[in-house]
């Protein structure tokens, strides 16, 4: 039997999310390797440098939730051409920023562009259950490798361009990624109404699943800072691999329409994956530990916004906004204590375990036996 045929209006949502969604992530982290040296040139005070640089996250945090429930009440479309507006603004004012405190202020409105959960959620209402997994790990890659790829293009390109020439080129991925919004035929007007009598939930297990975003971020965090010393090459070969892995994991999820299972495993691959391949004694090692953990990672990060989706219903910009604001907590959360335990990595990584364990309970918990085949079924 031949396979249902993709509608285009469905692979150009999906593919205009996930632009957008990239553009923030590699906004972020595109000028991180030049960020301290142009900070100063603002100001020799360290402090204002590193509130100019946390900025962006602490908006970017706190925005998800509102501007997913708006999307709740008014729309998707609208909001995710505000938060796009306020990106590229945002983007555009830190470039020509003269002073520290312009500086700040323009990460301040940049992070205010925080559409993610609105974007998560048009896609979770919009693709057939069947293939919302496999959607999401389209939309929720960036999540997961264009904080790295964005690292490694600020690397190369900082010497060229400077921090300022980097937000003109956050600013013009901003813009772009936009104008597929424009057509109405991409993208739902408003939210959907759930059929009656189907049950919805945004307390117990989307809580789990933020919680289980909550590792998923503060595990790439952790990681990030203990990198070891790889060439390029290598990295980008092992994100191809996760990437090929993660394909295949997450088609065989829709199939089977799993649930806590690849959650639950995930992490539990991330608590051992992630001191193998940041401490790894081997090349060898690096590689497997390498391609374990970030497609471990990747499936996480397409799993949870796909079963936001099924549990939150019409309430998805909420849900989705709930879970993006506890993932970046959890890597809010993660650069401090690494710090800490610079000299002691294994103690850093010994609190990523146990913070992975935790989470994974209580997905166990509270997405598995609870959770029925009809409570996670498509409105009939």
């Amino acid at each position: 039997m031949p396979k249902p045929t993709i509608p285009r209006s469905e692979v150009a949502l999906v593919a205009a999310a996930a632009f957008m969604v990239f553009t923030r992530v590699a906004g972020f982290s595109i000028v991180l390797p030049g960020f301290r040296e142009h900070g100063e040139t603002l100001t020799g005070n360290a402090t204002l440098i590193g509130t100019a640089l946390g900025a962006y996250g602490l908006t970017f945090a706190l925005a998800q939730l509102p501007m997913g429930m708006l999307s709740d009440r008014i729309g998707r479309k609208p909001v995710l051409l505000l938060g796009s507006a306020l990106f590229v603004a945002g983007s555009a004012w830190a470039a020509v920023a003269g002073t520290i405190g312009q500086l700040i202020a323009a990460r301040l409105v940049q992070g205010l562009g925080a559409i993610g959960s609105t974007a998560l959620a048009a896609v979770g209402e919009t693709v057939p259950e069947s293939r919302r997994t496999s959607a999401m790990a389209v939309v929720g890659i960036p999540a997961g490798i264009g904080f790295l790829l964005g690292l490694i293009a600020g690397t190369l390109l900082t010497p060229t361009l400077g921090v300022p020439g980097l937000f003109w080129v956050t600013a013009g991925l901003g813009a772009l990624a936009v104008l597929p919004v424009f057509g109405t035929r991409f993208l739902p007007p408003a939210p959907k109404e759930d059929a009656p009598g189907v049950r919805r939930s945004l307390s117990p297990p989307v809580l789990s699943l933020a919680a289980a975003g909550f590792a998923t971020n503060y595990a790439l965090t952790t990681v990030v800072f203990f990198l070891p010393d790889v060439k390029p090459g290598i990295l980008a070969a092992t994100l191809v691999m996760a990437f090929v892995l993660m394909a295949v994991a997450t088609q065989k999820i829709d199939k089977a329409r799993l649930a806590a299972l690849p959650i639950v495993l995930s992490l539990a691959v991330v608590a051992v994956a992630a001191p193998s391949y940041a401490l790894a004694p081997s090349m060898r090692v690096l590689l497997l530990a390498g391609v374990a953990f970030f497609t471990a990672h990747s499936v996480l990060s397409a799993t949870l916004p796909s079963q936001v989706s099924r549990l939150a219903g019409r309430s998805g910009g909420r849900g989705h906004g709930i879970q993006t604001v506890v993932a970046y907590t959890g890597t809010f959360l993660a650069g401090p204590v690494a710090g800490h335990f610079a000299g002691h990595p294994a103690s850093a990584f010994l609190v990523l375990g146990a913070v992975a364990v935790a989470c994974a309970l209580l997905v166990a918990g509270l997405l598995g036996p609870p959770l029925s085949p009809s409570f996670i079924s498509e409105p009939s």
